[in-house]
């Protein structure tokens, strides 16, 4: 399967030197997929190329839709360079900034929340220190190319952009006085909570902002209940990461249990009307859709995705993760059958609007290019409660029988990937 998708792959000899930018580690491939087709094996590295013009794994996916694409895998371990051409992307592979490459940026560049705040909070030991430590001093003592790039965003697009941009790079660094016991450092560097660092950077930056709040709170001596609730609120963001809980249990507190959905049927069957909240409010006559009644129009082969998005219409990791989606669709077309996002959003002020509008841009681009996308309006939270999820957005990708093959966020095509794999395995022990 999907051969007529590999032009051509040659292997040579490998100096043992990577190239200095596009540069990503292979960390996952997954079954069934173009990358594993392709050879294409964890612990590589991927490049792609010096024209490419992407810094992390969604600039990516961009290239090549339809046409030819040539990528370069390092394989460390023969010392081989690979020379893979492709029709498209060759999807099915999870890519990340190299550990040594992220130490690097948070000492002298502005990377990203999305490429830092969670390889951080899940990072083992001792890994975990080296990012931190790289974090605290990139801001204790920036470097030439920091404050390059710090002028050039306030000449670029304004003061207080700029300062936003710095803000997030205050976090890690925080984290980093903190884990080295200097209480009084990492208060000063700690920027004071707001929408844009606790909503809009993503839920994997929330967690990191929130944890090392609890422990400035927990090392301060403020009261138990503060510090706990600044990481049980870490959690919510991040509800698998073992630091979090690990900061929980030295506290004495015990760590709560969140339901996990894979392996079950879905827990509701909801019937929701089809309305955009941004645009009109459900009323008595507006088409609603039931989801067993949707999933009973699956093909055997096909699952449908629902993505949860709780009291926000959209959000940054949502807009990514759509355009994303519109990127993979036509690799896919036949195997997504749905895909129903849910909202409890119901009105809007013209500040929410203007902060909702900037990230429409993913659904937009994903409509554009057939993805199956209907907004579904749930005013009541019914849905998220019923499944209990903490963040946005969640993502549940089912089988026609209801069944939840995966759940997870959408930063990359992986959980896709992982769910037509256990559907095909259903189907052949069927």
């Amino acid at each position: 399967m999907w051969e007529d998708r590999i032009i051509s792959r040659d292997t040579t000899f490998w100096d043992g030197r990577l190239p200095n930018r596009n540069i990503f580690s292979i960390t996952k491939v997954h079954p069934g997929s173009i990358a594993l087709t392709a050879g294409i094996e964890a612990g590589q590295y991927y490049y792609a190329g010096e024209t490419a013009r992407a810094n992390f794994w969604h600039g990516l996916s961009t290239r090549g839709e339809t046409g030819e694409v040539v990528s370069q895998i390092y394989g460390t371990e023969r010392k081989q360079l690979t020379l893979l051409r492709t029709i498209g992307f060759p999807w099915g592979m999870r890519l990340e900034v190299p550990h040594f490459k992220l130490c690097a940026d948070l000492r002298r560049a502005l990377p990203q929340p999305e490429e830092f705040a969670e390889r951080i909070m899940n990072a083992p030991e001792p890994a975990f220190r080296e990012l931190i430590d790289a974090a605290l001093r990139g801001m204790t003592r920036p470097h030439p190319k920091r404050l390059f790039l710090y002028y050039s965003e306030w000449l670029f697009v304004g003061h207080a952009q700029a300062n936003e941009v710095i803000d997030e790079m205050r976090v890690p660094a925080a984290t980093g006085a903190i884990g080295n016991g200097d209480l009084k450092r990492a208060q000063r560097l700690l920027p004071k909570p707001t929408r844009r660092l606790l909503i809009s950077r993503g839920t994997g930056f929330a967690g990191l902002y929130l944890y090392t709040a609890g422990l400035i709170a927990a090392k301060a001596g403020k009261p138990r209940e503060e510090a706990v609730g600044l990481l049980l609120s870490a959690l919510e963001s991040l509800p698998d990461c073992q630091r979090i809980q690990d900061a929980l249990h030295e506290l004495g507190e015990p760590v709560p249990t969140r339901p996990k959905q894979a392996g079950h049927i879905f827990p509701i069957d909801y019937r929701l009307p089809v309305v955009d909240p941004r645009v009109g409010l459900p009323g008595p006559d507006c088409l609603s859709l039931t989801l067993s009644e949707v999933l009973a129009r699956l093909k055997p082969h096909q699952v449908a995705l629902v993505v949860l998005l709780g009291g926000y219409r959209t959000n940054g990791p949502y807009s990514q993760a759509m355009e994303m989606l519109g990127h993979f669709r036509p690799v896919i077309a036949e195997r997504l059958g749905a895909v129903h996002v849910i909202t409890s959003a119901l009105s809007f002020s013209a500040k929410d609007r203007a902060f909702t509008e900037s990230w429409m841009r993913g659904e937009t681009y994903a409509l554009q290019r057939g993805v199956p996308l209907v907004v579904l309006t749930d005013g009541d939270d019914m849905v998220a409660n019923a499944v209990r999820t903490t963040h946005s957005p969640t993502i549940y990708l089912l089988g026609r029988d209801g069944s939840v093959l995966t759940e997870s966020s959408l930063d990359d095509d992986g959980p896709i990937w992982e769910a037509l794999a256990i559907l095909d395995a259903n189907g052949r022990a069927a």
